[in-house]
């Protein structure tokens, strides 16, 4: 399983815990997801809106 495999497995135990009222388990699964998602190192826009999408959160922009 790759990172993003992770991430999209995490995502989904998000939703469900979100759905069942356990936000103790969201706020962990929530420090999960942003661990492995600098682990990618992609940041917040690709991840968002794909690695063609302007850059929102650059100083460039």
């Amino acid at each position: 399983m790759n990172i993003q495999d992770s991430i999209e497995a995490i995502e989904q135990q998000i939703y469900v815990a979100c759905s069942d009222g356990d936000y103790d388990k969201v706020t962990v699964l929530e420090h999960k997801l942003e661990h492995l998602r600098s682990l990618s190192g992609k940041d917040l826009s690709e991840l968002l809106y794909g690695e063609d999408a302007p850059n929102y959160f650059s100083d460039d922009f």
